[in-house]
C-alpha cells in the first residue's frame, strides 16, 4: 500500500516559480499570532495554569532563564517531540521525568507508558455518541445531503503554507474526473486567519474553507485527506476512514525535531537534510500513519514520495472507486475501539503511587 516515487537522478527540481499551484498566494503566518492562539485553546482548559512558548521552554531548557516553578513537587510528562527538551525541562525543576510514547525509550526516563491498540490517551477523548450528520452540516453551512472530502493541512506553519496550495490544486485536479465532488479544507485553529483570505477568493468551486474542531468535521465527511501525524490516530478512534499522503517536493513538509528542526533553516542544511531524510524514508521506515504504526500492518494507504498534485489527484481518484478499502477501514476502526481499556487514570495512579516527588 506504500508507494515511493522519488525524484529520479539528474533530474533538476523545478523552482517555485514553475509551480503554479504554489504561487495562489504568500501566506505569511507570525509565530506571535500562533502563541497567542494557543494561549487563547489553553486558557478553555480549567486545569491548565500555565503555557509557555517554544521560545520560554528552549531558554529554560538550556539554563538561560530561571525555572517558574508552581510547585516545590511535580514531575514530567514527555509526550512527544524531542527527548531532550523533557529530560533538561526536568533537570532545571529538578522533578522526575516521564514518558508516553508508541515505542519503548530505554535512557532517561523513571517510567515509560507505552501506547499501544488497546490504550491510547487520544482514544480517551473520542466522542462517546455518533454526532448527528444533519445537525453538524447546519452548524458548518453545509448539506447534508452531499458527500464531502477532508483535506487536513497541518498545524505547524511551514507545513500549512504549503500544503494549503498543494490541496487545493490536488481538488482541482480531482474535479476533472469527479466534477460532482465536493471538498472541505481545514485550517488550524492555530494559524492567524486574516492572512489565509486571499484563498477564499483563488479556491475552486466545490471546496468549503472552514475552521472548526476536527470531530465536527469528521461528522459530515466521507474521507480524510491528511500528511501522517497525531490526526491519524485521532481520525482512527472516530471511526474516519483515510487517505495518507506525503508529498516529498518541498522540505517545509517534513517537520525536523529538536536540534534537526534549528539546523534546516541554514539555507544549505536544509537542502542536504532534506535528500537524507527522503533516503531515509524509503530504506529506513515501514509505516507512517499512527493506525498502520500502531496496527503493524498495512490497513491505511500510504502514498509517500515525489508526488505533484496530479498526481495525488489520481492516486486519490482510484482510491475513491474501491469502496471496499474504506468498508474495511470502518469495520477495523470499530473492533479497536471495542477492545480500548482506559489508560489515563492508571497514568495518574502510577505517578502518584510511584513517585515520593509528587503530592
Amino acid at each position: 500500500p506504500i508507494e515511493y516515487k522519488i525524484k529520479p537522478k539528474h533530474t533538476k527540481v523545478p523552482c517555485t516559480a514553475k509551480r503554479p499551484w504554489f504561487k495562489l498566494v504568500e501566506v505569511k503566518l507570525a509565530w506571535e499570532s500562533i502563541i497567542t492562539n494557543a494561549d487563547t485553546i489553553a486558557q478553555k482548559i480549567p486545569a491548565l495554569k500555565q503555557i509557555f512558548s517554544p521560545k520560554e521552554a528552549w531558554l529554560t531548557a538550556l539554563g538561560f532563564k530561571k525555572p517558574v516553578k508552581l510547585a516545590e513537587r511535580g514531575a514530567v510528562l514527555y509526550l512527544g517531540g524531542d527527548h531532550m527538551y523533557a529530560k533538561r525541562i526536568a533537570k532545571r525543576y529538578k522533578y522526575p521525568v516521564y514518558a508516553y510514547s508508541h515505542s519503548p525509550i530505554k535512557k532517561g526516563f523513571k517510567h515509560v507508558f507505552i501506547r499501544s491498540i488497546t490504550q491510547d490517551l487520544m482514544a480517551e477523548n473520542r466522542p462517546k455518541t455518533p454526532t448527528n450528520k444533519k445537525e453538524m452540516c447546519q452548524k458548518l453551512g453545509l448539506d447534508h445531503q452531499k458527500k464531502y472530502l477532508l483535506f487536513f493541512t497541518g498545524s505547524r506553519p511551514k507545513q500549512s503554507k504549503y500544503l494549503i496550495p498543494y490541496f487545493i490544486e490536488t481538488y482541482r485536479q480531482l474535479k476533472k474526473t469527479k466534477p460532482h465532488l465536493e471538498a472541505i479544507l481545514s485550517i488550524s485553529p492555530f494559524s492567524q486567519q486574516s492572512l489565509l483570505k486571499p484563498y477564499l477568493d483563488k479556491k475552486p468551486e466545490g471546496l468549503h474553507v472552514l475552521n472548526a474542531p476536527s470531530k465536527d468535521l469528521y461528522a459530515v465527511s466521507e474521507l480524510l485527506i491528511s500528511i501522517p501525524g497525531t490526526n491519524t490516530a485521532e481520525a482512527m478512534y472516530s471511526s474516519m476512514p483515510m487517505f495518507v499522503c506525503l508529498p516529498l517536493i518541498e522540505p517545509q513538509v517534513i517537520d525536523y525535531p529538536g536540534l534537526l528542526g534549528l539546523l534546516v533553516k541554514i539555507p544549505i542544511l536544509n537542502s542536504i537534510l532534506f535528500k537524507l531524510a527522503i533516503a531515509y524514508f524509503k530504506r529506513k521506515i515501514k509505516f507512517y500513519s499512527l493506525p498502520n504504526i500502531i496496527l503493524k500492518q498495512p490497513l491505511i494507504e500510504e502514498h509517500v514520495g515525489y508526488f505533484y498534485p496530479k498526481d495525488m489527484a489520481q492516486k486519490l481518484a482510484v482510491f475513491l472507486d474501491k469502496p471496499d478499502a474504506i468498508e474495511t477501514q470502518k469495520e477495523h476502526f470499530k473492533k479497536i475501539i471495542q477492545s480500548m481499556q482506559p489508560i489515563c487514570d492508571q497514568m495518574i495512579h502510577y505517578l502518584l503511587s510511584d513517585s515520593q516527588d509528587i503530592s
